[in-house]
Order: C-alpha cells, then structure tokens, then sequence
C-alpha cells in the first residue's frame, strides 16, 4: 500500500463486467494503513475518503464511475455506506448520464444503489439536444440494467419544458422517462 493509503479491492470478475473499489486519503492508522471501522456485529470494515468505484460492461469497457467524498463498509449487512455521491454513467455507445446526492448505500457489488438528500440526474447529450434535468428526494439506481426509479416526488425540465410527478421509473439507456401519477406539466413553445 502507498503512503497515501491506498486500497484497492477486485470486487468480481467476468461476467457481467468488472467492479473495482478504490479508497485514497491519508489512513487513520498511520503511514500506509486504510483505516477500518468495527460494526455492531465485530466485522471489520474499511472505511475511507475519495472512494472510486468503476464498473464495466460485458465487452470490458467502462460503464459508470462512482466516486464518494467518504465511504464507510457495513460488512455485516453487505453494504457501502457513501457521503456526497456523484455517479458517472455512460454506457458504451448511449447518452451519458450524472447522478448525484449528499449520500446513499451500495450493495458491495454494485448492483444496487439507493441514493437520498437531493437526488439530481442529469443526462450529457452530444447531438445539441437540451439535458434532461430530474431531481428528487431518493432514488434507487441498478447500474447494470440502467434501472432508475422513485416513488417520491419527482420534478423534471428540458429546455422549455416542466414535468412534475410522484414516481419515476426509467431505463437510462433507453432514453425514456415514465413519469408515475399526479402528473402536471408546463410546456412553452
């Protein structure tokens, strides 16, 4: 381990792509370490600042980026607890997508990840389309699937136009919001 205390984990290979778990930032427990927390159960886990989380797709190409300002490992329930969350999404050959929150949870392998305290999404068109813009209160993201989805209330923009809703549920990669119940919007030329 570098003076820094980095830690690098391979979470799982093959498959359905690679995660990678990176954690640097000065350790707790002197020159090189990475610091650990203890849960109530007496597992240790790590915990850490400036985490870096990448996953790819089935063919080995990046697919999303999850980087944390702190991350703190719960190993007896299995989950990443994670502070200032900011998701880089972008599958290979689709609209790019960033995802943010003051905090949220991951599953150790990434496959879930539920995020709280002001929710933003916004996708990174290339073609000269407006972004989308959505924000909400919580939001359960699937990266591997590409499934988002709220039961909160919801408030979404593009150009001149404003949705507000209670629920959402989307595919990202599909490019396609469907908006839940109590739907209002605002339309301008």
């Amino acid at each position: 381990m570098s003076a820094a205390g980095e830690f690098t984990e391979l979470a799982r290979r093959g498959g359905r792509g690679a995660l990678v778990t990176v954690l640097s930032g000065p350790g707790a427990g002197g020159k090189g370490s990475c610091p650990r927390s203890r849960s109530k159960t007496g597992h240790v886990g790590l915990r850490g600042s400036g985490a870096r989380m990448l996953g790819t797709d089935e063919s080995g190409r990046l697919a999303y980026k999850i980087l944390a300002d702190r991350l703190d490992e719960r190993p007896g329930e299995e989950r990443l607890l994670l502070e200032r969350v900011q998701i880089d999404y972008h599958p290979p050959d689709q609209m790019p997508w960033v995802i943010t929150a003051g905090s949220g949870s991951a599953t150790r392998d990434h496959s879930e990840i539920e995020l709280a305290d002001g929710v933003d999404i916004q996708s990174q068109p290339t073609d000269g389309r407006a972004p989308v813009h959505v924000t909400t209160a919580k939001l359960r993201f699937m990266p591997m699937t590409s499934l988002a989805e709220t039961d909160q209330h919801v408030v979404m923009s593009a150009g001149s136009w404003h949705v507000e809703a209670t629920g959402l549920r989307t595919l990202l990669k599909a490019d396609r919001m469907e908006l839940e119940s109590d739907v209002h919007g605002q339309f301008a030329p």
